[in-house]
């Protein structure tokens, strides 16, 4: 499911927003798509050559790799932040507000949407997480580069409002509720 909504991410991005925000502002699909791939694609390819021919490398860093990974997305979102500390202040809760609601509907509706499909708990847990945690980094990149600084940060407070929902649902769901069955319910 993520490997999907990732490459669907780096064709559908730009041309959305080519689509939907280039009637408000000058947006170029074409160097949002060159831009994504950068950010996005081919660190994939660089990654599963990495993996395929240089294992044990591989293996060595990928203990490293998840708080690597942490602090290079506090520094950008923090990086973000300060940059518009006065726009977000000025801002006030609404945009806050508009950035959790935007959240918390992408996991609730992930969640329904798959138990009225009639799946399994699992399932539901794995595309309310899926849908609800989205690639802030990327927005972010994407929004400072092609848009302007403060484009990014709803982008960077998106960061922070997915990284503590999912992992409060996640553990939520792994204390109150296992899974034990893949079966339909």
């Amino acid at each position: 499911m993520t490997m999907c909504s990732t490459f669907m991410a780096i064709f559908l991005t730009p041309l959305l927003t080519d689509t939907l925000a280039s009637q408000y502002m000058e947006v170029s699909a074409t160097k949002m798509l060159l831009t994504t791939v950068q950010i996005v694609l081919i660190p994939i390819v660089v990654g599963i050559l990495l993996n395929q021919y240089f294992p044990n490398k591989v293996k060595a860093a990928k203990d490293a790799a998840p708080l690597v990974s942490v602090i290079v997305i506090v520094l950008i979102v923090s990086c973000i932040i300060g940059l518009n500390k006065e726009k977000i202040q000025s801002a006030g809760a609404s945009l806050f507000i508009a950035v959790l609601l935007l959240h918390l509907g992408g996991f609730v509706l992930g969640y329904l949407l798959v138990k009225l499909l009639g799946y399994p708990e699992d399932y539901r847990r794995t595309v309310s997480i899926e849908v609800g945690m989205q690639n802030s980094g990327l927005g972010s990149e994407l929004a400072k580069k092609h848009i302007s600084v403060t484009a990014a940060a709803p982008c960077a407070i998106s960061a922070v409002y997915h990284c503590i929902i999912g992992s409060f649902l996640a553990a939520y769901w792994r204390r109150k509720m296992p899974v034990s069955s893949p079966e339909k319910e």
